[in-house]
Parts: C-alpha cells; structure tokens; sequence
C-alpha cells in the first residue's frame, strides 16, 4: 500500500483566501486545474467543487492549483474546510455551491 508524506510548506494552508479569490464556488467545471483527491489511499481527480462536497468524506485531502498572472500556487486542504468556509459565508448569485 503506498503512503504519502506532505512535506512541510510544499503547499499553501491559508485556505480561506484560496476559496475567496479563485473562484472554485464559481466554475462549473476546472478543466485545467482539477483537485487531486485522496481519499482512503486512493487518489482521483475531480472538476468541481459540487462533486467535491457531494461525493467525498469529509477528511478526505485535497490538492489544488491555483493558476496565477505570473505563477501558480498549490494549496491543500480537508474537504471539511471547504464546507466550513461555505457555510461561513454565504452563497452568492454566480456561485454553484
């Protein structure tokens, strides 16, 4: 069975800032930048943050890219966070979830 360590500082953890600006709540699809998933040690890949509440647990850890002007950021992230940072704020009128 393989393992997966996460070293230290490889990826961003202030979520809340990524959930803000790039605009995951908004897209109906990520066609260039999916989440990668891992979930009870098997990994996959998912286009949208709808399937990402709907059909992962809520410890499942997420791997996201965040394409910027002149660099891109990788974030991680428990599906849990997601679901608190949605049910801080509220849902606007161009948001999918």
């Amino acid at each position: 069975m393989a393992s997966l360590t996460i070293k230290e500082g490889a990826f961003r953890v202030d979520t809340d800032r990524y959930f803000e600006l790039s605009g995951i709540r908004r897209y109906k699809k990520l066609n260039h930048t999916p989440f990668l998933v891992i979930e009870d040690n098997v990994a996959s890949l998912c286009f949208n943050a709808r399937d990402l509440v709907a059909n992962y647990g809520a410890d499942a850890e997420v791997f996201s890219q965040w394409s910027g002007q002149y660099k891109s950021d990788y974030f991680y992230f428990k599906i849990k966070d997601f679901v608190d940072y949605i049910n801080k704020k509220p849902k606007e009128e161009s948001d999918i979830i």
